[in-house]
């Protein structure tokens, strides 16, 4: 179960039988390639990519979003050799349609993040330990990323809980209870990527 500590208006969806800097987030560009090509090479789904529910709390200052995963194992490898230098390993997201013009035109994302850099030794870790927390917003055409709040992460069981205040950014004040979102998860295994979507045709949900 994904749970908050404070009261709030909340928005919820579950899934149906059918369907900074911008050198701060490098490659991410290069994410929607991966994406495409996880999309036309589908390959069982590592369960802690397989989302099972989502949710999204808009507090006056903070929004938590919590995503529940199939599996979320205790730990996880990283800096696989397989994967490639500056590209990402792995990704967690939850995207907000600020503009409500059902495009990636100046989204905002919350997202937790691994890439992999340069004289990476590979590793074993919680996520929440080993990957990078932030916010950040793409531009008018929604190709390059900028960072700019940073985010929190906790795990609650199987699920991951991404917060932000919104206090950190102007931008932010945009997001309230009636703002559509969508939730992306992404691995790289090397030679082929898995990635999900919530809703799973990787439109929005409009509260």
């Amino acid at each position: 179960m994904l749970s908050v500590n404070q009261g709030a208006r909340h928005s919820i969806t579950r899934r149906s039988p059918t369907p900074t800097s911008r050198s701060a987030v490098p490659a991410l560009a290069a994410v929607a390639l991966l994406v495409l090509s996880a999309c036309e090479h589908p390959e069982p789904k590592p369960s802690f990519v397989r989302i099972e529910d989502a949710r999204v709390d808009v507090y006056e200052h903070v929004i938590v979003a919590g995503i529940h995963l199939r599996e979320l194992p205790a730990a996880l490898p990283f800096n696989a050799p397989e994967v490639k230098d500056n590209h990402l390993e792995y990704e967690w997201r939850v995207v907000f349609d600020v503009d409500r013009d059902n495009s990636r035109a100046n989204d905002i994302a919350i997202a937790l993040a691994k890439f992999k850099y340069p004289g990476s030794e590979p590793g074993l870790g919680a996520v929440e330990d080993f990957a990078q927390q932030s916010v950040v917003q793409a531009d008018e055409a929604g190709r390059s990323f900028l960072v700019i709040a940073h985010s929190t992460v906790r795990r609650e069981g199987d699920s991951l809980v991404l917060g932000v205040d919104k206090r950190q950014h102007p931008d932010l004040s945009l997001i309230d209870t009636s703002t559509p979102w969508r939730v992306q998860a992404f691995f790289n295994q090397g030679e082929e990527s898995a990635v999900e979507f919530f809703p799973g045709n990787g439109g929005y949900f409009r509260p």
